[in-house]
């Protein structure tokens, strides 16, 4: 069982592997309940979230790890990980030239056909469950889409080996890699990079809700590597804080 909070060594171990599988730290950003009023009563609580990316392809991987100690009462801490993908693809066109086997398809499956997420195909990771959708952008010059995973099991009293997990995120890449465009994203929303639903205190007042929020965003943007991320998405949106 998971007696305190994760030790930062546990972190460090995961970014190396990361690394190591060929993905670039875009930046590693920890918030906790002396920071941020939980959403739920708890002794404690902490959301560290490592942002990801490839060079040359547009993608962007969000691995985020969850730990309270609701459950059980103060007595022991229990974590979760949930990984987000952001892809965007090259255009239908290009992709039609690249992949020659989908002519000559009926028009329904000639469409994206074989391909993961856009096609037949679904992107599938080992110990993990399709969590929800963050949202579909299309037109011709460009395809841009958002999904989350989840861990299976909520309530974890094992951790995720952290080669393991990085070789995961890796695998699910992989699939839709030779798809991938290799231009910035485009007018994507950062409202799910940081723990809006968690770490913005209790919910039922729109007036505290909007306070926790603010103070949420003044405590998580500052930590994010800006300067970085700023290459990467062109006129992002669904965040408020300003430097």
């Amino acid at each position: 069982m998971i007696r305190d909070l994760m030790p930062q060594g546990y972190f460090d171990e995961v970014q190396k592997q990361m690394v190591r599988e060929g993905f670039t730290l875009i930046s590693r950003v920890s918030i906790d309940n002396n920071e941020c009023e939980y959403h739920v009563p708890c002794t404690k609580a902490r959301d560290t979230s490592l942002f990801f990316h490839i060079h040359g392809k547009s993608v962007i991987v969000k691995l985020r790890y969850n730990e309270n100690d609701y459950w059980n009462n103060g007595k022991n801490m229990e974590g979760v990980w949930n990984i987000t993908f952001y892809f965007r693809f090259q255009s239908y066109r290009t992709l039609l030239e690249q992949n020659s086997h989908w002519l000559g398809q009926g028009m329904e499956e000639s469409l994206y056909h074989d391909m993961p997420i856009l096609g037949s195909k679904e992107l599938l990771i080992e110990g993990f469950r399709y969590d929800t959708g963050l949202g579909l952008e299309r037109d011709t010059e460009h395809e841009q889409v958002g999904l989350r995973f989840e861990e299976e099991r909520g309530r974890q009293e094992t951790v995720l080996n952290e080669r393991i997990l990085a070789f995961r995120v890796k695998s699910a890449v992989r699939m839709v890699e030779k798809y991938l465009d290799s231009k910035p994203f485009y007018h994507i929303s950062l409202l799910d990079f940081f723990p809006h639903y968690t770490f913005s205190g209790n919910n039922e007042h729109q007036h505290t809700a909007e306070l926790g929020m603010k103070k949420l965003e003044s405590v998580f943007w500052p930590k994010f590597d800006w300067d970085y991320f700023r290459h990467l998405v062109v006129r992002p949106y669904g965040y408020n804080f300003r430097r």
